[in-house]
């Protein structure tokens, strides 16, 4: 993974990284990227260069559009990725993504 960004209400950033919530060394990776009156985006480098920022606007208006406290994005690098540790598989296996898309009524979030 290259790293992740994380969009949050700043209210609910005061409240959830508070010092004594979050590992320092955790803390002191956060970098904060992009804001304005209400929202944060932070970032979490581990490795590369993260792809620009679009449209940061668009991100903020469907969050407060859908009332969400936050989302995160992360973001892998795939051409670095370990070869033996990508085993092919010839038939269907359980998906994460698929059971938690029919146990969510198809929707990729939930509202807190």
């Amino acid at each position: 993974m290259s790293g992740s960004r994380l969009f949050i209400r700043i209210d609910d950033y005061e409240e959830i990284c508070k010092p004594t919530f979050l590992p320092k060394r955790f803390q002191n990776k956060l970098d904060i990227i992009w804001e304005n009156s209400d929202w944060y985006i932070l970032e979490n480098k581990i490795s590369n260069e993260l792809p620009g920022l679009f449209k940061p606007e668009e991100v903020i208006s469907f969050l407060e559009q859908e009332k969400l406290v936050g989302t995160i994005a992360h973001y892998f690098d795939w051409d670095n990725v370990d070869p033996d540790i990508l085993i092919e598989k010839k038939e269907v296996g359980y998906s994460i993504v698929d059971t938690w898309l029919e146990l969510n009524n198809g929707k990729a979030y939930f509202k807190v």
